[in-house]
């Protein structure tokens, strides 16, 4: 068993009774098992199959249903979020939030969603409300936008998370009562309480750290709080570097052979269009640099030296022409068929810029890529770099991105697809990564019901 992916162990356990035996035993031994590579969990939209989520895993082309997401009381879930380790981040139809390990079942229930700042006059006890502008919102589709999720001991999870309303920071342990704000703590006061873009824990520092829209970087040190103990520390490590924008920015722990990463951080910005538009409305890195919306003397472009002029310029004559599966990048691409429909307001990702955040210079440096031993993986999930040597199924140097339904809405196009840095642009030849049903999935179709989540990378863990 210390051979088998954790997908197949899991599957393992239901052979027999004595596999079943040698399953639990394996679990309460804890055994290691193989590293394992990124699954995709993801909502069946199809009525007949009741909002099921599904498995996959690239790496073995095995899929399975996850059975502990619904239930006749809860109904189906509502935003999913992935983060490292064995959890996930959802909620039930309410929007209370509970950490979930998609593989056993474990659950750990967090305080209710309306213990959030603002919300308790936001939403009603079922989770609903009307939102800016007069539309209806549900709590359990709108409330939350990022999620990371470290430990004091290894063993206690503790959550960070980005929420509404005005993108700010809060966190909380499994039993606690109320979720803690971070607003007015240290540097947190201001304009600079809100509008964050991104969390992630760093396991080896055993920090949390924060992104705004404006590339300014904060790191939270929760250790020790909590039962009347110390209070958090907030400290600022990385100036601003662009106006706030729209464009989604994301954190990602740097492998410590990628770039002078040296185990730091990494910053990836997801530019996007609306796929309705003109393309010469399309703004790229370069442009927003042109009009001064990033701060020119805080970037360190020497490190990428190649012609970035004209890397979003997308069109029919940009998709990889190999592949003979169509491909959920489609409606990133522009195709002939993304263009028929261009009259319903969706967005796309049009480029893919990362950076290594030098502290010490208090500048980013512009990065070609990832290197050409690892895969970036971002959308719903923590946003994590991985070996390709261990895992063939994903090209190197390539950003695989899922899409981020925070930013786009549940029923807009799937803004899925593989970035691949060298080449500068999205292509489908790393559609495999996918499962059949979304590769297949065709154009007119690719609307996620407004209910079910997007689909997400996960790290499955026992």
């Amino acid at each position: 068993m210390s051979s088998l992916d954790v997908p197949s162990l899991v599957r393992s356990g239901a052979v027999c009774t004595t596999w079943r035996a040698a399953y639990a035993a394996f679990r309460t031994l804890r055994l290691p098992s193989p590293a394992q590579g990124p699954c995709m969990l993801y909502a069946a939209d199809n009525g007949s199959d009741g909002g099921a989520m599904y498995m996959y895993c690239p790496s073995t082309n095995a899929k399975f249903r996850v059975p502990f997401f619904h239930s006749e009381e809860r109904g189906g879930p509502g935003f999913v979020f992935s983060a490292s380790g064995a959890w996930v981040f959802t909620t039930d139809e309410a929007g209370d939030p509970f950490l979930l390990n998609p593989l056993t079942g474990a659950r750990a229930l967090l305080p209710p969603v309306r213990t959030l700042p603002g919300l308790d006059a936001f939403f009603d006890a079922q989770g609903d409300s009307t939102g800016p502008g007069g539309l209806p919102v549900r709590a359990k589709d709108w409330a939350f936008r990022r999620v990371a999720i470290g430990s004091d001991d290894d063993r206690t999870p503790l959550v960070m998370v980005v929420h509404m309303l005005n993108e700010m920071l809060a966190f909380a342990r499994p039993g606690d009562a109320r979720w803690t704000p971070l607003s007015g703590v240290g540097p947190l006061v201001g304009q600079h309480r809100r509008c964050f873009s991104d969390v992630v824990y760093h396991r080896s520092r055993g920090l949390f750290y924060a992104l705004r829209r404006d590339g300014s970087v904060y790191n939270v040190d929760l250790h020790g709080h909590g039962g009347g103990r110390r209070l958090p520390e907030v400290r600022k490590i990385m100036r601003e570097v662009s106006v706030v924008s729209s464009d989604v920015k994301y954190l990602a722990v740097a492998p410590r052979d990628v770039n002078g990463g040296g185990g730091g951080l990494l910053q990836v910005w997801r530019i996007w269009h609306h796929t309705h538009g003109p393309l010469e409305h399309r703004h790229t890195f370069q442009d927003s640099v042109r009009r001064k919306l990033v701060f020119q003397d805080r970037l360190d472009c020497s490190e990428d030296d190649a012609d970035t002029g004209n890397i979003n310029e997308i069109g029919d004559h940009d998709a990889d022409t190999d592949d003979e599966t169509p491909s959920t990048t489609s409606t990133c691409l522009g195709t002939a068929a993304g263009k028929r429909k261009k009259k319903k307001l969706g967005i796309a990702t049009s480029e893919v810029v990362v950076f290594r955040v030098d502290e010490g210079r208090q500048k980013l440096v512009k990065l070609r890529g990832i290197g050409r031993e690892h895969a970036l993986f971002v959308g719903n999930n923590s946003g994590v770099c991985l070996p390709t040597k261990d895992f063939p199924a994903f090209e190197p140097n390539c950003a695989y991105l899922t899409a981020d339904s925070n930013a786009y809405g549940a029923t807009l196009p799937i803004d899925m697809g593989v970035w691949s840095f060298e080449k500068r642009r999205m292509r489908g030849h790393g559609a495999a990564a996918w499962p059949e049903e979304l590769r297949r999935r065709q154009p007119r179709a690719e609307y996620w019901p407004g209910s079910l989540p997007a689909p997400v990378w996960i790290t499955p863990s026992l």
